[in-house]
């Protein structure tokens, strides 16, 4: 390894009398050599292991996983600090709620409904529910879902849940499947 903390250059003197050829080939061969002392403490650098979760001991839980931030250990307070998370602004104590239903038995041409619970109500009052066509279930052509053919509408909306009514258009009897989020507080 190098001495890469106290690197040198040392340059020929070039007296009065000398060949200046020589003082010069002498100069190259110094350039090269503290080029080639350079690289050497370049090549043996070593970057060191950058693990956030031994590096930060005061986090409260490491927050990076493999595909994405997880919060499950993050506590949330009106300003953000190490570890705490501000609220996003006007969430305040607003919350999610997620799931998947399934409308059945087939059907085709017309509207149909099926009741969404939530396994957790909101405390006060729902305000948004969005389903999501994820699948039509029991056809022959399988999974047909292009935007044309189905309307969706959420009614009977409360902090249990709602209902969610799915107008398919098709000639066969299927069953239709959802996932839907919900927010509210």
């Amino acid at each position: 390894m190098a001495d890469c903390t106290a690197p040198t250059l040392s340059v020929p003197d070039l007296g009065c009398f000398d060949n200046p050829q020589t003082w010069a080939g002498s100069l190259v061969t110094e350039l090269q050599s503290a080029i080639d002392h350079m690289v050497g403490c370049i090549a043996d650098f070593e970057y060191p292991q950058c693990d956030i979760c031994v590096m930060a001991d005061d986090l409260i839980a490491c927050p990076l996983v493999a595909n994405m931030i997880d919060f499950s250990a993050v506590t949330w307070a009106e300003d953000g600090e190490q570890g705490v998370m501000p609220y996003q602004p006007n969430v305040g104590d607003d919350t999610f709620r997620y799931g998947s239903g399934t409308i059945t038995p087939g059907y085709r041409n017309s509207w149909d409904s099926v009741a969404v619970v939530f396994s957790t109500p909101f405390p006060a009052s729902c305000h948004v529910v969005l389903p999501v066509v994820t699948a039509s279930g029991g056809c022959p052509s399988g999974i047909d879902i292009d935007g044309n053919d189905y309307a969706i509408m959420v009614k009977d909306k409360t902090v249990n849940g709602c209902t969610v009514w799915i107008y398919r258009e098709g000639d066969d009897d299927c069953t239709v499947t959802f996932d839907y989020l919900a927010y509210g507080n």
